[in-house]
C-alpha cells in the first residue's frame, strides 16, 4: 500500500512557492527603504554638539582669496616668546614674534592711491592720499565660530589700534616719508582661521629727488617706497596684490599731468641694514603743464627782448633815449629770474629756463654796449658807420637769440 500523504508532505505547490518569493522580495524592499529613511533622518538632528571645521562651506565664503591667507599657508604652529599685557584687566597673550616659525611670513599689500595733493618741487617732496590693504596668516588667532557665534572678528578705529598692540604686526612704513603718514581710518578683520586682512585711509607726505634740467618742461618720477621697519627679508615677504593696486583717474592736479604708474616687489638693503628688506615700490610718471611758463614767462620775455632791439632803429637819438630802453628791459628779466627761482630748489646746475634767462640777459648787455659804442662814433662824427651798425645789429641780434633758443632747446630737449 502506498502512503500518499507522505509524498505531499515532501512537496510543496508552485504556487505556494511563487508566492513566498514575491512576499520575501517586497519584505526585503520595505524593510531597505526604512532604514534608509531613518539614516537619511538621523543625520539632521546631531546626536552629540561637535565645533565647526574650520574650513566648513559657510567659513569658506567668508575667508577672502589671497596667496597669503591661512587657507594657502598651513603654518606651523610653535612654541613662541610672548610678552604680558600691561592692562590688567585684559590677560590676551600679546605674540612678539612672526607666526611663521619655518620661514617668512607672506604678507599681500594693496596700495590704491586716490589723488596726489600737492608736488612740492622747492621741498622735494609730494603729497598722496590712499589705501593700503594688508593680508596674512596668523594661525595662533584662530577661533572657533561655534564657540563665538561669528564669521569674522572686525575691529575699527582705536579697537583695531589696541588690537594691532597684541597681536603681531608686519610694522609697515613709507621709507620716504618726510613725516609721520596720518592715518584717517583703519579696519582690522580676523577670520576663524587666523586670516588677517587690515585697511587703513592714509595720507603722507614723501620725499622726492627732482631732476629740472628741463624745467619747464620737465617729467619727474613720484616713488612710493613701503617696507617692514623691523622684519627683513628672513621673516616677511611682501607680495603684490594686483586687484588692489591702482590709481584714481578722478581727479585733476594743477600743473601736471599723470602719465604712467607701475609697481613691484624687490628685496633692498640700506646702509643701515644688515639683511636686505622685502620692499614694495610705486612709481608715477608725471608730466609738467608748461601752457603758464610758455604763455605768461616765455612769451612775454622774448617780447620783451625783441623791444629792445629798437634802439637801432633810434637813428640819430642821444645815448640817454637808447640806454633806457635797454635798461628796462635789463631791470624786467632781473625781475622774471626772482619770480621764477622763487617756486625751485636751489640747484647746483643749470635749467632750460635758467639758460633761457641769462641768453635773454646777455643779449640785453649787448645791447647796451652796442648803444654805446654807436654813441661814441657819433662823437667823433662817424654817423655813417654808426648808421651801417645800426643796419647790421637790426639782423645779427635777433638771428643770434633765436639760433641760441634753438640750440639750447635742443641741447636740453633732445639730447
Amino acid at each position: 500500500m502506498v502512503n500518499f500523504y507522505s509524498k505531499k508532505k515532501k512537496r510543496l505547490p508552485p504556487l505556494f512557492l511563487v508566492m513566498a518569493g514575491v512576499l520575501l522580495v517586497l519584505l526585503t524592499l520595505a524593510l531597505g527603504h526604512r532604514t534608509a529613511s531613518v539614516r537619511a533622518n538621523a543625520t539632521k538632528v546631531p546626536v552629540s554638539p561637535e565645533p565647526t571645521p574650520p574650513f566648513d562651506e559657510d567659513i569658506r565664503a567668508h575667508i577672502i582669496n589671497s596667496p597669503a591667507d591661512c587657507a594657502q599657508n598651513a603654518y606651523r604652529q610653535a612654541e613662541t616668546p610672548v610678552r604680558e599685557s600691561n592692562d590688567e584687566e585684559n590677560d590676551e597673550i600679546v605674540f612678539a614674534e612672526p607666526p611663521n616659525p619655518d620661514g617668512p611670513v607672506l604678507v599681500d599689500l594693496g596700495l590704491y592711491i586716490i589723488e596726489i595733493t600737492a608736488i612740492n618741487i622747492a621741498d622735494n617732496t609730494f603729497h598722496i592720499e590712499g589705501f593700503m590693504d594688508l593680508i596674512w596668516c596668523d594661525p595662533r588667532l584662530a577661533y572657533s565660530v561655534s564657540q563665538t557665534g561669528r564669521h569674522e572678528e572686525i575691529f575699527l578705529e582705536e579697537d583695531a589700534l589696541e588690537k594691532i598692540q597684541m597681536m603681531w604686526w608686519p610694522d609697515i612704513e613709507f621709507v620716504n616719508e618726510a613725516g609721520a603718514a596720518e592715518i584717517e581710518n583703519e579696519e582690522l578683520i580676523i577670520l576663524p582661521d587666523g586670516t588677517i586682512n587690515y585697511e587703513e585711509r592714509f595720507s603722507a607726505e614723501l620725499e622726492a629727488h627732482y631732476d629740472l634740467r628741463r624745467f619747464p618742461f620737465d617729467r619727474q618720477q613720484l616713488e612710493i617706497e613701503i617696507e617692514s621697519f623691523a622684519w627683513d627679508n628672513d621673516y616677511l615677504v611682501l607680495h603684490k596684490e594686483d586687484e588692489k593696486i591702482g590709481f584714481s583717474s578722478e581727479f585733476q592736479l594743477p600743473e601736471w599731468e599723470i602719465e604712467g604708474v607701475g609697481s613691484g616687489i624687490e628685496a633692498k638693503q640700506e646702509v643701515r641694514d644688515r639683511k636686505p628688506f622685502s620692499e614694495f615700490l610705486m612709481k608715477i610718471e608725471v608730466a609738467r603743464l608748461a601752457s603758464y611758463y610758455q604763455w605768461k614767462i616765455l612769451l612775454p620775455l622774448i617780447i620783451l627782448v625783441a623791444i629792445s632791439w629798437s634802439v637801432f632803429w633810434m637813428i640819430g637819438d642821444g645815448l640817454a633815449d637808447r640806454m633806457s630802453v635797454s635798461l628796462t628791459g635789463i631791470l624786467t628779466i632781473v625781475a622774471y629770474q626772482f619770480v621764477v627761482s622763487d617756486g625751485l630748489p636751489k640747484v647746483s646746475y643749470f635749467t632750460l629756463m635758467d639758460s633761457i634767462l641769462t641768453l635773454s640777459f646777455v643779449m640785453m648787455a649787448l645791447t647796451i654796449m652796442q648803444n654805446i659804442y654807436v654813441n661814441t662814433l657819433y662823437l667823433h662824427d662817424k654817423e655813417a658807420a654808426a648808421a651801417r651798425w645800426d643796419k647790421l645789429c637790426r639782423w645779427l641780434f635777433p638771428v643770434t637769440y633765436f639760433g641760441g633758443l634753438m640750440i639750447l632747446f635742443s641741447l636740453y630737449l633732445l639730447i
